[in-house]
């Protein structure tokens, strides 16, 4: 039914207004409440996200601790081990010097054995110094030889530079030679065309001599 009067109208209006302002105000409650509900879940996640960051840590640093008291374990067992070698050794060193001090025959036995090492010793020092002598002599052999053949090799490229001189000089004579012979062979043809030219002039004097007689 459609108001008629002016503030029929107007109460309508704020009617209608605060019951838009009602609306708005539970729309807006529910934002924050979903808004809410969001930051808790957000929380929760990250609360469980640390969880399982801190529980992986956890059993990674007791891994590592399991790895570092089995590796201790074993250094230790390791360390004993070499303790009781080494225990070993030394007794049976002091047992071993107590019968080489307390039985003759040892005693006998260690110095025929020292006597054998000494001589051992010297052969090889002597074997030593005769193929150091050897390889000396062979050094100095073959240094020798390449003296020798640097020298037979100096010797002989001289002959080859004399030879070849020689036959550089010999062809030298031979074209000196073969030139003056041409030569001689040129003066000898010239002289023969003078020759010829004087004979043939001295005929035509002699053709000119006779016709003037007549």
């Amino acid at each position: 039914m459609e108001p008629k009067t002016e503030l029929q109208r107007n109460a309508v209006v704020a009617a209608r207004r605060k019951e838009l302002e009602v609306y708005q105000r539970a729309l807006d409650i529910q934002w924050l409440n979903n808004r809410m509900e969001d930051g808790r879940m957000g929380r929760c996640l990250a609360l469980i996200q640390k969880e399982a960051e801190m529980e992986k840590e956890f059993q990674e640093r007791t891994d590592h601790a399991a790895i570092v008291n089995a590796r201790a374990k074993k250094e230790t067992a390791l360390g004993i081990e070499v303790a009781k070698v080494q225990q070993e050794e030394a007794c049976q060193l002091l047992r071993r010097h107590y019968l080489r001090e307390r039985d003759p025959s040892l005693r006998e036995l260690i110095r025929k054995l020292h006597a054998g090492y000494v001589c051992r010793d010297l052969k090889q020092q002597i074997l030593q110094n005769e193929y150091r002598r050897l390889q000396n002599k062979a050094d100095e052999e073959h240094a020798n030889s390449i003296l020798r053949n640097a020298l037979y090799n100096e010797k002989e490229l001289r002959e080859q530079e004399d030879k070849q001189k020689m036959e550089r000089n010999i062809q030298y004579c031979k074209e000196i030679q073969q030139q003056l012979v041409n030569r001689q062979r040129v003066k000898q043809c010239q002289y023969e065309d003078t020759l010829i030219e004087k004979r043939m002039l001295d005929d035509v004097i002699r053709t000119l001599a006779d016709e003037d007689q007549r």
